[in-house]
């Protein structure tokens, strides 16, 4: 995927390349040939530089199998200022059983152990995002925060479940169907409901299922 962005972008041969993009000609061999995987700085410079969709990049990278899914997600979004966080217990707080996560937009979100516990997830598996568009209204508002525990990283049982599709983050409402497939339906009645064969579920990198919303899910 990379040699191919790499050679729409026209940046010229492939030590011309490097040069614009700031990587020896070893190592960005490595990574178009899939031998190595490349840090999130190269992604942001490689899509700054060829145009591709930065989330694309991130999103294949995370598929390779060779990280964490949910704690990469978190760390490498949150790395370059996006707005996705994980929780972190505050430096001083007086209460050592309340966590609180802090980003752009976010003044002070906290809940405490008893919580946590309850939910079965620990800090360092929550993810934080904002809900991008209004699909799930009213349930889920557009811009609206959510919280995801990011150890559900596949459609176990229904519910609410933060993915990304095709380079986009997307919130929707999972139904399992008897075949083996799911139908995502939005709260929203202006959108239609959609299918999804087992095959295609494969295809869908899936941040975790949604258990806070304004309220818990």
């Amino acid at each position: 995927m990379l040699k191919e962005w790499r050679a729409q972008a026209n940046l010229g041969p492939v030590k011309d390349a490097c040069k614009v993009l700031g990587v020896s000609h070893g190592a960005l061999g490595m990574y178009e040939r899939e031998e190595s995987l490349p840090d999130v700085d190269f992604l942001a410079v490689f899509a700054e530089k060829t145009g591709a969709n930065f989330f694309s990049l991130l999103e294949a990278r995370l598929r390779s199998g060779k990280t964490e899914q949910a704690r990469d997600l978190a760390d490498l979004m949150a790395s370059k200022g996006l707005d996705v966080v994980r929780a972190q217990l505050p430096r001083g707080t007086m209460d050592p059983g309340r966590f609180i996560a802090e980003s752009a937009g976010i003044d002070g979100l906290t809940f405490t152990r008893e919580w946590l516990e309850r939910k079965g997830v620990q800090p360092k598996d929550l993810v934080f995002t904002r809900v991008p568009d209004d699909t799930m209204s009213p349930t889920v508002r557009e811009g609206n925060l959510v919280v995801i525990d990011g150890t559900r990283d596949s459609f176990a049982t229904d519910g609410i479940y933060a993915m990304m599709i095709d380079g986009e983050i997307a919130v929707r409402r999972v139904q399992r169907h008897f075949t083996g497939g799911i139908i995502f339906r939005c709260d929203n009645q202006a959108y239609a409901d959609q299918h999804l064969s087992s095959k295609e579920i494969e295809d869908l990198f899936i941040m975790g299922k949604v258990i806070w919303a304004g309220g818990e899910m």
